[in-house]
């Protein structure tokens, strides 16, 4: 026989009599989602409500608190191991992650690993006496700055002083020059754009252990013992010194070869100095197709310019042979005339060469033609510009003067070039020409002498 639940028989007739009751039909209230928040809200504990994201973390791609599971999960010597193959400068970085790792990078135990990546750095010099090894790395590759605190990138490195400088803190020393004289040969001290640069801190501890020393011979042997590391100072900076001018320029000629690769993938030289190609990127395929669009427009560009630089040059050297055929062999200057650039930059002469299709023979009959013909009139609008020029010189004398007075042999200019250069390839209206007051006054008497009106007579009246 089988044995029947009395709780579960009572716990059915009651789901019974519930199905049977009527007031399931009545709608159930629908509760606002603020009132719904604010009730999980007060029923989670503050443990299993979501954190929001720092803002400094943001778009980060990965997860976040690995290294932190790596500290703490990982046997200590897989960790080790893995950090003798990181650089030096990740290494540094690492360092400064998280409280864990740096319990384990900054103990005794650990200089093997810095050490190790140091080691790793070609024709670096070993470890200074003055310095451990993580105060070595940041001072090599660290871009910081040491004297100021501000942030930004600084190249400046003072060997001697173990510390890297921007340029405004290069101006100014970092002592009173308040110390004994005897210290002048035993600090370490760094020249650099007339400046000597100094640390307090050196000065200071190096007073108080000489104040303390007793006797004359402690004296001398503590002395003896600061010039020592003063030369040894002086000479780890040459090495450093010749060590980074390596790497900079092992790190120039790096870039240049990127950039000479990148450019061997194109097949155009036009290419060479656009932003596009002149960057210190390995050229893949799929760098490629992001900058195939904008490359063909710049060629088609190019090929347009190319053209109308062809097209004008042939057209100038056409047209220079004509002009230098009309004028003759030796110029009148007392007859100044308009240079080539000046014909060929006339508007006349600008339609010329652009309004004719390409298809378009211009000969040299037809140039010569046109030249012969436009001539004059250019001649005239350029002589009048030329008195306009000179005209204003004469105005800030005589506020009343008029082109006429130009003509007059009382009106006389000076040059300001010790040696003017009068010839027709040189344009008038560039060449410094003034009106000298005196020299027009001398003109005006020397007129009247000849008993001649200076306000009426010219050159042809001489």
């Amino acid at each position: 026989m089988l044995r029947r639940s009395t709780r579960l028989r009572n716990k059915r007739d009651a789901d019974n009599d519930d199905d049977n009751d009527d007031s399931w039909k009545s709608k159930r209230q629908r509760l606002s989602p603020s009132s719904q928040s604010l009730t999980l809200d007060v029923q989670l504990p503050e443990s299993s409500k979501r954190q929001r994201m720092p803002d400094q973390f943001r778009g980060v791609r990965g997860k976040l608190g690995l290294l932190e599971k790596l500290a703490k999960d990982m046997p200590l010597d897989i960790i080790l191991e893995i950090f003798c193959y990181v650089e030096p400068r990740d290494l540094l970085r690492l360092a400064r992650t998280t409280r864990d790792l740096r319990a384990i990078l900054m103990s005794k135990s650990s200089v093997n690993i810095w050490r190790v990546a140091l080691g790793r750095v070609e024709g670096l010099p070993p470890c200074p006496a003055d310095l451990n090894e993580p105060q070595y790395m940041n001072l090599l590759f660290e871009p910081f700055r040491h004297v100021c605190m501000s942030s930004g990138h600084c190249d400046n490195i003072l060997w001697n002083l173990r510390a890297r400088s921007c340029r405004t803190c290069l101006q100014t020393p970092l002592d009173n020059g308040h110390h004994l004289s005897i210290f002048n040969d035993l600090i370490p001290t760094d020249v650099f754009i007339s400046a000597t640069q100094e640390l307090c801190n050196t000065i200071l501890a190096y007073t108080a252990e000489y104040n303390a020393l007793e006797t004359q011979e402690a004296c001398d042997e503590w002395i003896t013992r600061r010039k020592t590391e003063c030369c040894n100072v002086e000479k780890h900076k040459k090495e450093c010194v010749k060590w980074y001018k390596t790497k900079l320029r092992n790190r120039a000629d790096e870039l240049n070869a990127i950039r000479k690769e990148r450019k061997a993938a194109f097949s155009s030289n036009s290419f060479n100095d656009h932003i596009l190609v002149r960057q210190a990127k390995k050229l893949t395929e799929y760098g490629w197709d992001s900058i195939r669009a904008s490359l063909g427009t710049f060629l088609l560009q190019s090929q347009a310019q190319r053209k109308v630089r062809e097209r004008k040059a042939v057209i100038a050297s056409r047209m220079k042979s004509q002009y230098d055929a009309t004028l003759p062999d030796k110029p009148d200057l007392r007859e100044p005339a308009p240079t080539f650039k000046t014909v060929l930059c006339h508007q006349t002469f600008q339609n010329l060469v652009w309004g004719t299709p390409d298809s378009e023979v211009l000969t040299d009959e037809f140039l010569r033609t046109e030249l012969l013909e436009q001539l004059p009139e250019i001649e005239m609008e350029w002589l009048a510009a030329i008195d306009q020029q000179l005209l204003k010189t004469v105005q800030m004398f005589c506020p009343s003067a008029t082109v006429s007075d130009l003509h007059l042999a009382a009106t006389v200019f000076v040059c300001r070039l010790d040696e003017p250069p009068f010839d027709r390839d040189n344009t008038w209206i560039n060449i410094p020409f003034v009106f000298s007051d005196t020299y027009s006054n001398n003109a005006k008497e020397f007129l009247q002498a000849c008993s001649l009106n200076p306000s009426t007579a010219t050159f042809q009246d001489l």
